[in-house]
């Protein structure tokens, strides 16, 4: 039986199995997660009837630019797809709007482990009348990512 080992935990069970059933990593908490961010430009018809300012989790700019910041990428993208289907109100856009999730190089979990590299993710964002309205697609791939 090779790959098999017999080790002996901290409070006394002996335990027969491979090394790695015995080692669990945890996710890092949401405090020590980077910043993602997610950032689309309005389409025209919607940029003209919205207002800068701040909007829950979403940042409205001048000229049209929303940023959507979190720490969990599920959460970032669903906060999208409602402020989205919150702004157009029953509207079917025709073009989808095309989406950037960007995370930052950070740290690891450990104070030793190297720096984890950033990344650049495409998002397409699809508006339609009916049930569910907001569609998030991950690139070109048709599989929805989130639906609301």
């Amino acid at each position: 039986m090779s790959g098999r080992t017999r080790v002996t935990l901290s409070d006394g069970r002996r335990v027969i199995g491979y090394r790695k059933t015995l080692r669990r990593n945890e996710r890092l908490p949401p405090e020590r997660r980077p910043e993602l961010r997610l950032t689309f430009m309005l389409p025209a018809p919607i940029a003209a009837l919205t207002l800068p300012g701040i909007y829950d989790c979403a940042t409205v700019d001048a000229d049209g630019l929303v940023t959507v910041r979190g720490r969990d990428r599920g959460f970032v993208l669903r906060k999208a797809a409602e402020f989205i289907k919150g702004v157009a109100a029953g509207r079917t856009l025709a073009e989808p709007i095309t989406a950037v999730l960007f995370c930052p190089a950070h740290p690891g979990p450990t104070p030793s482990s190297p720096v984890r590299q950033g990344f650049r993710d495409g998002y397409t964002i699809t508006v339609a009348c009916g049930a569910p309205a907001v569609v998030v697609t991950r690139g070109t791939s048709a599989e929805p990512v989130v639906a609301v």
